[in-house]
């Protein structure tokens, strides 16, 4: 998971007080940047998910992350390393988003490290290294924790965030409470669901509590109340109707889950409208969004778009859309035939686990993206399931 600004309100960095924001509309800000760096960073969060009424640009949110980076911004880096990692608004290069995050990490941004890390554990685009993933990891949480006690509370929901992932929720809770004290709405948000988790707020409470937030601008409360009511649980009955229209609601607020959620939700009553939901996450970077948009197009043998959106899946780290943008430039279906194309998923997909892919690459003679222990074990497995190509380079 890649955490963007949903979970910071304002951030110069992970230590330091934030400024205020210094530009509130998109052309306000793109005339304030470079000269003012923060300007920069403000605008391209207002262009990267489209929210507060902003179109979704990642284009113009790249190019402002950009010269915010350029220009010494830790916040921008974190910005500028997502849009590499993931392809948006500028070509896919893992590289590149490798040394956005490391330089914003330096400077002490939070984010960049938790970033950075994912990239690590997750072997997206690099090769696997948990030692580096859990030093980065545990840098984001060190940086997040400090701000939370010392510097600026709205940090306290990344806090909370990393406390949740740990298993104290209690302590999550918390950290949430103080950052939603200080003006930080999902910290708000994610309180009110731990609370209700914990039985610290019954079922009214609870969503008395997302409402507000959602009628406030906080996509991931609408988001929230709308999963709640659309499965209801022992102590709220299921409401469909009013759950659906809370995540649409928080789909319009530019939150990517909100979308997922609608898509999914309407795809056997309304399927126009789910594609549409769906679209707004795979371009808000949900990559099973993206997934199945190229499900759906290849059902009804729309080979293009299907590989299409499989490919933007891969760079957004889903192993099993590298493999299937590999086969079809493999076999030339919807795509012009090309094996360094198929290669290249082909590596990406077995780099994030998949089987499938590293025999693939295994059947061509092609260099395994994994550790040296780890292809011992991949080239035995290969050769014991029928891969003969395998067998010479599996030791016992």
């Amino acid at each position: 998971m890649r955490l963007v600004a949903v979970w910071i309100v304002l951030a110069a960095g992970s230590v330091a007080a934030a400024d205020p924001k210094p530009c509130t509309a998109g052309a306000e800000c793109e005339r304030a940047c470079p000269a003012t760096p923060t300007a920069c960073t403000a605008g391209a969060e207002l262009y990267f998910d489209g929210k507060s009424g902003h179109p979704l640009d990642h284009k113009k949110s790249f190019a402002l992350a950009k010269r915010g980076c350029d220009a010494g911004e830790a916040h921008a880096c974190m910005l500028l390393g997502y849009h590499y990692q993931d392809g948006l608004g500028v070509a896919w290069s893992p590289a590149l988003a490798v040394e956005a995050y490391a330089k914003g990490c330096t400077k002490g941004f939070g984010v960049a490290c938790y970033n950075l890390s994912g990239m690590y554990l997750g072997a997206h685009g690099v090769m696997l290294d948990k030692a580096k993933g859990e030093r980065f990891g545990t840098l984001a949480n060190q940086h997040w924790a400090t701000a939370c006690k010392s510097g600026d509370p709205r940090w306290c929901a990344n806090h909370g965030f990393a406390l949740a992932t740990a298993g104290d929720l209690p302590g999550a809770r918390k950290a949430h409470l103080r950052a939603c004290e200080h003006g930080t709405r999902v910290g708000c948000v994610q309180a009110a669901r731990l609370g209700y988790e914990l039985k610290a707020l019954d079922a009214t409470a609870y969503l008395a509590e997302l409402d507000r937030q959602c009628k406030a601008g906080e996509g991931t409360g609408c988001t929230l109340a709308g999963q709640t009511l659309y499965a209801g649980d022992a102590a709220i009955k299921a409401d469909r109707t009013r759950g659906l229209a809370q995540l649409a609601r928080g789909c319009e607020l530019g939150d990517r889950m909100g979308c997922m959620f609608a898509g999914y939700e309407l795809s056997a009553s309304d399927p126009a409208k789910s594609v549409a939901y769906l679209n707004m996450a795979c371009d808000r970077a949900a990559s099973l969004g993206c997934v199945e948009l190229s499900r759906l197009h290849a059902a009804k043998k729309q080979e293009p778009e299907s590989v299409a959106y499989a490919v933007r899946a891969c760079r957004m780290g889903n192993a099993e859309a590298c493999r299937y943008a590999g086969l079809s430039h493999s076999l030339g279906k919807g795509v012009a035939k090309s094996d360094r194309e198929a290669v290249g998923f082909f590596t990406e997909g077995c780099r994030m686990a998949d089987m499938t892919s590293c025999g693939l690459l295994i059947r061509r003679n092609e260099p395994l993206p994994v550790a040296d222990d780890t292809k011992q074990r991949i080239y035995r497995e290969a050769c014991a399931g029928g891969i003969a190509e395998a067998c010479p380079k599996a030791k016992p």
